[in-house]
């Protein structure tokens, strides 16, 4: 409800990106824009959506789950599994990437660039707000968006907000920071945002 407040969908990605340091490889629940193809793909649909240099994005769409298509993805994968049995090359920590891949230096997680979704329960106390600005400002995260519910007589307030763009090493450190308040009530709960804009 907070992810659809703000203008987002949350999707269970798999992401590869080819960065100046390496690769990235991650697989987690992102917050994608509402209007983007990858919110639009829902039930037993998937997408693979390839972003090249001078074709722009291209998807490709169609049934992931059921019997069907879980049947012929297993196949796929014993017949990619044996093609890579007798290969020099095979690296088993990566999957089947193709050699070009497997070549270049996998990006720690902790080096990965993205903005944050961020959702805490906090004291309904005057400077709250303020006091989570501040302990994202000192470690040069700003504030994208915000969503803030209205608690009931003697709750807690709801805070939801996206952060700018930031790299996961910094993010855990103001995580901590955050979550160290004496108003904030409990362990935050985050989600990674990707907002494809690519480079």
């Amino acid at each position: 409800q907070n992810a659809d407040a703000l203008g987002y969908r949350i999707k269970l990605l798999g992401i590869a990106k080819r960065q100046q340091q390496g690769v990235e490889l991650r697989v987690h629940p992102t917050l994608v824009p509402d209007n983007h193809l990858l919110a639009k793909v829902d039930g037993g649909l998937n997408c693979v959506l390839v972003q090249g240099r001078s074709v722009g994005p291209v998807g490709f769409y169609g049934y992931g789950a059921g019997g069907d298509p879980t049947a012929s993805a297993v196949v796929a994968d014993l017949i990619d599994a044996a093609r890579s049995l007798g290969s020099a090359n095979a690296a088993p920590a990566l999957g089947f990437l193709p050699d070009r891949l497997q070549a270049q230096p996998i990006v720690p997680i902790q080096g990965t660039i993205s903005s944050y979704y961020l959702r805490l329960r906090a004291a309904d106390e005057p400077g709250v707000l303020k006091a989570i600005t501040s302990a994202l400002a000192e470690f040069d995260i700003s504030i994208e968006a915000i969503l803030q519910k209205e608690p009931r007589e003697h709750e807690d307030a709801t805070i939801a907000l996206i952060t700018s763009e930031v790299s996961e090493a910094r993010f855990e450190k103001a995580l901590a920071r955050v979550s160290a308040l004496s108003l904030v009530r409990e362990q935050p709960s985050h989600i990674r945002v990707e907002h494809f804009n690519h480079h």
